[in-house]
C-alpha cells in the first residue's frame, strides 16, 4: 500500500511538474515575442510583412515547444506503464518534488 501511495505521488508530481513546464514555455515565448514586436515594430514601423512573419515564426515556435514537451510526457507515461506492468518502480525524469 505504501508503494502505490508513492507511485502515485510520483505521478502527480510529473503531471504538476509537466504543467509547470508548458506555462514557463508559454510565458516565455510569449516575452520574447512582445520584446520582438516592441524592437521590430520600432525598427520597421511601415513594414508590416515583417511582423506578420515573425509573429508566425514565433507562433510555430511556441506551438513546436509546446508539443515536445507533449511528446515527451507521453513517452515517459507510457514507459511507466511499461515499468510499473512489470512490478517496478518508476522515477519520473525532470520531477520537481512538490508533494512528499
Amino acid at each position: 500500500m505504501l508503494l502505490l501511495m508513492t507511485r502515485e505521488k510520483n505521478t502527480l508530481n510529473f503531471q504538476i511538474s509537466m504543467t509547470i513546464y508548458g506555462f514557463i514555455a508559454t510565458i516565455v515565448l510569449v516575452f520574447i515575442a512582445v520584446i520582438y514586436f516592441i524592437v521590430a515594430g520600432v525598427a520597421a514601423s511601415n513594414d508590416g510583412g515583417l511582423l506578420l512573419l515573425a509573429g508566425g515564426v514565433i507562433g510555430i515556435g511556441l506551438i513546436g515547444l509546446l508539443a515536445i514537451i507533449g511528446i515527451f510526457q507521453l513517452i515517459v507515461v507510457i514507459l511507466a506503464a511499461v515499468k510499473a506492468k512489470g512490478g517496478y518502480a518508476y522515477r519520473y525524469p525532470f520531477t520537481i518534488r512538490l508533494i512528499k
